[in-house]
């Protein structure tokens, strides 16, 4: 007798008919392939059962077709037409806060997925960093110049590494008071559910229009869909924020650790410029002494005139030197510009999202404590005014002796007519060498002036700009530091002791006694006598 499949299957898995180890081991494997294939059938069901309960009442097309409708009718009275479309576009809005919610929702869902990519490569770098053996720089041969042009590069990317930690680090802060804000809007929206709930039951129960209860329960259930996406999406930044924190967090030891080496590698150069500084002076001076002995035998012709490129030479390192200063001075100004701003707009964004407050209170005193001094802004106005003034009159001699110099055949035989007692004929070659050495240092004075008259009108306009800034960032701070409060906030009790303080402020007593302490202090006044008198 031959049994089918089914009569086999029962006569292996019965009790006495089955080994315990292989009965065992089919059901481990009915188990197992249970788990693999019914777990992603669940979670589907439950992703579905999810989009289904967010579901809303109404779709989008359904609510234009029926605003355009109520727009059209003529039937409906003007108060109830009215009403029927500020519900119906309160609906629509509704919708839309829906669509914003759950768009941010997958925006954060994503966000928490792609973070650990970027997180681990930040880590990474941050270990890089931190085992990262900081070497002397090896200058090789380099010139003065380029050194120099280092240093400039070095700080430009300080400032610039700098003002990024500035940033992460008020990003950090920011995140820091996150999680309390997302607590508070979410207890907010807990009770505005509970209140659209109640209002959908007593509507229900009540309202006997069925035009006026399906568009009102439109408004209601989509309201309440909104407030559920929202504290969803608020659940979703929460989950998000610790890997941000961990994120914002490495990032900025990552970039101490850069502002770190930059500032080392800074130090570093500008010893070397400063030593060759020393070097150049000292070799400039046993040349100028060298060249002083040598003159000493000359006419006087050619001393008058070697003296006068050894001034204009001087005059050259003083205008090199100012430039410098001037750069420095320039840049920092820009700075001091950028930190405030960046202060500035931190703090705003802190009042807008914290509110006011003892620990804010605390945070702007201190702001007002690290504002930059700038009662000097008019000294250095000033000073800035009367070296332009200057430059712009060196500028315009320089002008008239380089036209003099364009012939120097004729530039030399006027110096020669000044001395007729001087046999010029065995020094007419010293004199064209010198005169050809004042042209060109003449040429370079004029690039010199030009460039330090364009600095300090550029610097003139960023100081102005920082004198503004702290001005209007001081404003504020003082202006805002007027509404903090610091006193306890307000409970039960306090509010139940508001009427006996205004009796007490109106009473016919402490009036009595204001008016005669007025009374008494004006019998020792002149002023005040003169006027009740």
């Amino acid at each position: 007798m031959h049994k089918n499949n089914t009569q086999r299957f029962h006569d292996f898995i019965q009790p006495a008919k089955s080994p315990p180890i292989v009965r065992s081991s089919f059901w481990f494997i009915v188990v197992f392939l249970s788990m693999v294939f019914l777990q992603p059938l669940m979670a589907n069901d439950e992703s579905q059962l999810d989009a289904l309960f967010n579901q809303p009442p109404v779709d989008k097309e359904t609510l234009l077709r029926k605003i355009k409708d109520s727009e059209q009718s003529s039937q409906l009275a003007e108060e109830k037409q009215n009403q029927l479309l500020d519900s119906y576009r309160t609906t629509l809005g509704y919708l839309n806060d829906i669509e914003t919610n759950k768009l941010k929702g997958e925006q954060v869902s994503e966000f928490r997925k792609l973070i650990l990519t970027p997180l681990i490569k930040v880590r990474e770098k941050l270990n890089k960093q931190q085992n990262l053996e900081i070497k002397p720089i090896n200058f090789g041969n380099k010139q003065l110049s380029n050194l120099e042009q280092m240093l400039y590069a070095e700080q430009a990317n300080l400032a610039a590494v700098t003002a990024k930690l500035s940033d992460i680090s008020q990003q950090l802060s920011l995140a820091a008071i996150r999680p309390n804000i997302i607590r508070q809007r979410i207890i907010e929206l807990n009770e505005q559910q509970e209140e659209i709930t109640a209002t959908l039951i007593q509507q229900t129960v009540e309202n006997e229009n069925l035009q006026q209860m399906e568009v009102l329960l439109w408004m209601l259930q989509t309201q309440n869909l909104a407030i559920r996406t929202e504290i969803s999406t608020l659940d979703q930044e929460r989950l998000s924020l610790p890997l941000r924190v961990e994120y914002l967090d490495i990032l900025r030891q990552y970039y101490q650790l850069v502002v770190d080496e930059i500032s080392s590698n800074i130090s570093y150069i500008q010893e070397k410029v400063n030593i060759l500084k020393l070097v150049k002076a000292g070799k400039d001076k046993a040349n100028a002494d060298k060249l002083q002995m040598e003159l000493e035998s000359k006419p006087l012709i050619i001393r008058d005139l070697a003296e006068k490129n050894t001034l204009l030479t001087q005059q050259l390192n003083q205008f090199t030197l100012e430039f410098q200063q001037f750069d420095r001075d320039n840049e920092n100004a820009k700075k001091k510009i950028t930190d405030i701003k960046i202060q500035y707009e931190n703090i705003r964004k802190k009042l807008k999202i914290a509110g006011y407050g003892p620990i804010l209170a605390k945070v702007l005193i201190e702001q007002q404590r690290q504002i930059p001094a700038d009662k000097a802004y008019s000294i250095r106005d000033e000073q800035r005014k009367q070296r332009i003034s200057e430059l712009g009159l060196l500028q315009l001699n320089d002008n008239n002796e380089r036209q003099g110099l364009d012939s120097i055949s004729k530039y030399v035989q006027q110096l020669v007519d000044k001395h007729p007692d001087i046999d010029t004929t065995a020094i007419h070659k010293d004199l064209k060498k010198l005169a050809m050495s004042r042209k060109s240092l003449l040429e370079k004075s004029k690039g010199l002036i030009a460039m330090n008259l364009r600095l300090l009108q550029d610097y003139a306009y960023s100081d102005q700009q920082l004198h503004n800034t702290v001005e209007e960032y001081s404003d504020f701070l003082n202006r805002n530091q007027l509404w903090i409060r610091t006193a306890p906030l307000p409970n039960i009790e306090r509010i139940g002791a508001i009427p006996h303080d205004l009796s007490w402020l109106l009473s016919e007593s402490l009036w009595k006694e204001l008016s005669i302490a007025l009374f008494e202090q004006a019998n020792s006044t002149v002023f005040l006598l003169s006027l009740f008198s």
